[in-house]
């Protein structure tokens, strides 16, 4: 054995240490073993099955006490949660490796803590409270988890976006769903290029397991009721499908068997909304077929837990990982956030459990191409600033930038107007960047009626005095070609080697005689094409174009969409001739008649209809979170939502009622 003072990290690997508890080979007592990271032991020992007293003196098992007050109770009463923690302690020191693991953390003070515990009885004992030397080791940094040793190797990184699936079981008040979900998207907000989040609530069988398949989720979040199913003790996660009101469930067996037909490095089970001990047992046989079925970690609680405690939670929790912090950090950061102060006596901050199925630092490291400078750039960018604020509208911003299906070199975003079709637009254009796109904004509806050409112009100048790095031009050697040779083309003449590059670039009218105009045309669309290839040479690039048909004033010559710049700009694309560029169209629904036939026919459409009535609650709390309003203010404006619900909101609402809300939020209404 190596002697636990003595024990070191090889070098760049994890720091860790093992306590695993298993029956012994006789199978009458239970082995204890403290190993290092690499697997060496550095301490063993035996302790008997039947646990010593605790308590009073109860005639009932001490595991059984232990459970009972802690997990099934809020307030387990005065030094109830040291006295576990104690004697958690003393089973390792009875074993003969407590002092050892003492000795191990001093030499290791980095090390994390990976508990291993075989048997079944033992691992339901709340070892979250464990201490050493007095101190609670899962309020200390680094922590200590729960996982199979030895931990296996995991996939590589995550590509930007993290993808996150929030799946409500029920949406009943009692639960606090509505202010959950609101807290995690505040949360990924912080940084939006770097997490895509979908909610699902209450929805059918069917539509869970498409968007499962569709999203294939790093991370699946359910909000709602674990239990043990009665008469078949199945364990089972309830869920209610608001169309039918028919309830259904997603059972361990379901995971095991691998129905899901995709496995989310995380799975995060705020499912133990119960006093039941049986019931909780569920939500732990849950969280052990996702280990089984290959979840890098499961994140799930072992009590009853206070619904406002686990929204601020989870929402501490998603702020650490969208920050870049190991799962293992982002729970000891929420954990010790919900354990502040006088919470210390209560037990809340011990039922958080982190299961472990890979080094921590392997289950969720993104792959963001970005530097510090470029993420910095995106913060003051006003339109990404605003985009922060959009809610809903989960699968319409994925389908634009998404980039693994098929026929997405030009995706329309159409809808009736005032639906939020250009924030939208904004918010895809922001998550593009985040996964180190060039983007770019062009808005034809702020001048005069352009010609085609015109707007050609207007995507490579952008509108530099607008402040915005979104309106930035488009990098000019990219156009020097371009540039060079549109004033002859655009009279109708051919270019000499011997013409220079202007300083400026040119836009000159379109002028070519009728004739030839044609044929001129088409070597200016084809020259624009290989510059904007030429932007593109490095990394995509996806520009989106606003009011092609103009509002008031601007937008394009309604015959010269159909004319020019469908055949020679957004067919080309539309049928993916344009490589790493895509083009974003945002339609009003009678602009939408402006594009020739089969432009209509092979762009990828996405509609923005308005919003689902029985979402209303949802989606005012969380555009309440995203406004920046305080989580305990929110009470006050419960009644007013309730009210506009039952006696304003229609089917198909649109976002002025946001609007209402912030001003009725402003006036302080009650």
């Amino acid at each position: 054995m190596v002697p636990a003072d003595q024990v070191t990290a090889p070098p760049g690997a994890p720091s860790l240490l093992a306590i695993r508890i298993s029956v012994g080979e006789t199978g009458d007592r239970y082995q204890a073993e403290l190993l290092t990271g690499a697997g060496d032991r550095l301490a063993a020992g035996t302790f008997d099955l039947l646990l010593p007293n605790f308590g009073d003196g109860s005639p009932e098992p001490a595991e059984q006490q232990i459970r009972e007050a802690v997990l099934g109770a809020y307030t387990p009463g005065p030094g109830r949660i040291a006295m576990i923690g104690t004697y958690l302690a003393e089973l390792l020191n009875t074993a003969g490796i407590g002092a050892a693991w003492h000795e191990a953390r001093k030499a290791l003070p980095a090390a994390l803590t990976v508990l291993d515990i075989r048997v079944a009885e033992l691992a339901r004992l709340p070892w979250e409270l464990l201490t050493d030397a007095g101190v609670p080791v899962a309020m200390t940094k680094p922590g200590l988890v729960r996982g199979r040793f030895p931990l296996t190797v995991a996939p590589g990184p995550a590509p930007t976006p993290i993808r996150v699936l929030i799946l409500v079981g029920s949406a009943k008040r009692d639960l606090s769903a509505e202010s959950e979900v609101a807290a995690i998207q505040r949360a990924l907000a912080c940084r939006p290029w770097q997490a895509h989040a979908e909610v699902l609530v209450e929805p059918s069988v069917t539509e869970f397991y498409n968007r499962v398949e569709e999203l294939r989720p790093d991370v699946l979040h359910f909000i709602g009721h674990g239990r043990c199913a009665p008469g078949r003790g199945e364990p089972v996660l309830d869920l209610t499908d608001a169309d039918t009101g028919e309830a259904w469930s997603l059972s361990a067996a379901d995971i095991r068997s691998g129905s899901l037909r995709w496995m989310p490095r995380v799975l995060v089970l705020n499912a133990c909304r119960t006093a039941e001990l049986s019931d909780q047992a569920g939500v732990w046989s849950i969280a052990d077929a996702a280990m089984e079925a290959g979840a890098l970690a499961v994140v799930c609680m072992q009590g009853l837990v206070d619904s406002q405690l686990a929204v601020r939670f989870s929402d501490e929790f998603y702020r650490e990982l969208n920050a870049g912090s190991r799962v293992d950090q982002a729970v000891a950061q929420a954990r010790s956030i919900i354990g502040r102060g006088p919470a210390r006596e209560r037990r809340d901050w011990g039922l958080p459990v982190l299961h472990l199925g890979a080094p921590p630092a392997e289950v969720l490291p993104i792959d963001c191409p970005l530097t510090d400078a470029d993420r910095q750039r995106l913060t003051v960018v006003p339109e990404f600033v605003d985009a922060r604020r959009l809610v809903d509208r989960d699968v319409q911003r994925r389908n634009m930038w998404l980039t693994d299906g098929v026929g997405r070199g030009l995706v329309a975003v159409s809808g009736a107007a005032k639906m939020g079709r250009t924030r939208l637009v904004h918010a895809a254009l922001l998550t593009c960047a985040g996964q180190g796109h060039h983007v770019r904004y062009t808005d034809l509806g702020e001048a005069r009626r352009l010609t085609w050409v015109e707007a050609l112009y207007a995507i490579r100048d952008g509108l530099p005095a607008s402040g915005s790095a979104l309106r930035d031009p488009l990098p000019a050697p990219a156009f020097a070609d371009f540039n060079r040779e549109i004033v002859r083309l655009a009279a109708g003449q051919e270019p000499q080697p011997g013409d220079p590059t202007p300083a400026e670039p040119p836009r000159p009218p379109f002028t070519a005689a009728t004739e030839y105009a044609p044929a001129f045309a088409q070597r200016i669309a084809d020259r624009f094409l290989q510059a904007l290839g030429r932007v593109a040479a490095d990394r995509p690039l996806t520009i989106a174009i606003d009011h092609i048909g103009g509002v008031h004033q601007g937008g394009v010559v309604a015959e010269q969409v159909a004319s020019h710049l469908s055949p020679l700009l957004l067919r080309p694309a539309a049928r993916g001739d344009l490589g790493s560029v895509r083009l974003i169209l945002v339609l009003r629904d009678e602009e939408r008649d402006l594009l020739t036939p089969d432009v209509q026919t092979l762009m990828y459409e996405v509609r923005v209809p308005g919003f689902d009535r029985r979402l209303y609650p949802f989606l005012q709390r969380e555009h309440f979170a995203r406004a920046g309003h305080a989580d305990d203010t929110w009470h006050r404006y419960e009644p007013l939502v309730e009210v506009a619900q039952v006696g304003l909101i229609e089917e198909d609402w649109g976002p002025h009622w946001f609007t209402w809300f912030d001003q009725a939020v402003k006036g302080g209404a009650r």
